[in-house]
């Protein structure tokens, strides 16, 4: 049976990385303060344990390169076309923003003339 499928998305350096990381008990993902590292997509499996340690969900994870609608160079569109496509196949979205930012405009993947055409709620 195929696990359901959680993608963690936002713009580029939101900890995106650093929270797949930690929820797969992983360092697959590359984590650096330099935005734009992650440019392709990190799959982990993560497993959520109850008080007494048992497992209670499993779900797979991906973390995706940062969003940015506004990017002109080609990597920067590959990049997000990349995160579009994993957040296409997920089950559900988890939208990362930067604590000092915040939700900003830029930050919906909705928000880009090349976005995803899923709703947002």
């Amino acid at each position: 049976m195929k696990l359901p499928l959680v993608a963690l998305c936002g713009r580029p350096n939101v900890g995106k990385s650093t929270l797949f990381n930690r929820l797969t008990r992983s360092r697959a993902a590359l984590v650096h303060d330099l935005p734009g590292m992650t440019r392709d997509r990190s799959y982990g499996r993560v497993t959520c344990l109850s008080e007494a340690g048992d497992p209670t969900e499993v779900f797979e994870l991906v973390d995706t390169g940062g969003l940015d609608f506004e990017g002109e160079d080609v990597i920067t569109q590959g990049i997000t076309r990349i995160a579009q496509a994993a957040m296409q196949e997920a089950h559900v979205l988890v939208l990362i923003v930067d604590a000092h930012d915040g939700w900003t405009p830029r930050s919906a993947p909705g928000s880009g003339p090349r976005a995803s055409p899923r709703s947002w709620w």
